[in-house]
Formats: C-alpha cells, structure tokens, sequence
C-alpha cells in the first residue's frame, strides 16, 4: 500500500516504528469520518496543509468513497476551503 510506503522510519522508546504522513492520515480520517475524524482533519491541515499534496488526497478520498458509494470528497472539499 501507498500509505506505509510512503511512512518514515522514528525511533521512539528505541524501537523504529513507521510514522503515516499527514496526508495518508487525513485520507483514511475523510474515509471514516467520525466527528474526531472530521476534527483531526481540521487540525492536520491546519498543521501541515503547506506541505500536503492536496491532489493526492482528492483523488484517494474520490476513489474510495466510488468504491464504498459514499460521496465524501464533496464534504472534505468543504472543510478544505473553510481552513
């Protein structure tokens, strides 16, 4: 998968873990889309939006929701222009 791939290596505690990147994150959060999920989205484009490939994002968040029927790229467009 994209996701891991794409993970970098931390060290925490001294064992070496993969760490998701933002936009991985708010792919599999615009999925779930529980209020939290909404709020972390809100929070990580707050943090990181200059760094995000927001193409990327819509497109994962499009396929997904085509293959789940859910329409919620429109949704995440929205709390992507209110940030």
């Amino acid at each position: 998968m994209e996701a891991i791939a794409g993970a970098t290596k931390e060290s925490i505690g001294g064992v070496v873990l993969p760490i998701a990147r933002a936009e991985d994150l708010v792919i599999f959060k615009a999925i779930a889309w529980r209020p939290q999920d909404r709020q972390d989205v809100e929070r990580l484009l707050e943090l990181h939006r200059d760094r995000m490939d927001l193409a990327r994002i819509r497109r994962h968040v499009a396929e997904l929701g085509a293959a789940l029927e859910i329409d919620r790229l429109r949704e995440l467009d929205e709390l992507i222009a209110r940030r």
